[in-house]
C-alpha cells in the first residue's frame, strides 16, 4: 500500500477554457517505463497520463494545506506500441517548447483571481 494514494488537485474549468487545456487524471511512478500494475491502476482510476513528478509536489501541497494544479505535457504514450525511451527522446523538445509557450500564459490568468475562479 506504500505510496498508493489520491489527492486531488484545485478544478480549473475557466482556466481550461480560456487555455484550450485538457483536463485529465495524472498518475505517478518511479520510473520511465511502467509494469503491468501501472496499466491497472491508470485503467482504474481513468488516467490521462503517468510522469514522475507530481505526485511528490501535490503531497507536499497537501501536507502545507496548499492547493495544487498540474500542467503536464506528453513525451511518450505509455501503452503505445513504440520504445518508451525512444519515443520520449524524439518528443522531449517539442513538449518543452509547448509547455515553455503555456506557462507564462498559465501565471498571467491565475494572477490576481481567487482559486475559486480558476
Amino acid at each position: 500500500m506504500f505510496g498508493i494514494g489520491y489527492i486531488e488537485t484545485v478544478p480549473t474549468p475557466n482556466l481550461q477554457a480560456s487555455l484550450g487545456l485538457k483536463p485529465g487524471v495524472v498518475t505517478s511512478g518511479d520510473s520511465l517505463d511502467y509494469t503491468d500494475k501501472c496499466l491497472e491502476i491508470m485503467r482504474d482510476g481513468g488516467a490521462a497520463v503517468k510522469e514522475m513528478e507530481a505526485a511528490s509536489i501535490a503531497w507536499t501541497a497537501q501536507l502545507f494545506k496548499k492547493p495544487v494544479v498540474c500542467i503536464k505535457a506528453i513525451t511518450d504514450i505509455v501503452d503505445g506500441d513504440r520504445a518508451t525511451q525512444d519515443e520520449f527522446l524524439e518528443n522531449l523538445n517539442s513538449a518543452a517548447a509547448a509547455l515553455q509557450g503555456v506557462l507564462p500564459r498559465v501565471i498571467e490568468f491565475i494572477g490576481g483571481r481567487a482559486v475559486s475562479e480558476l
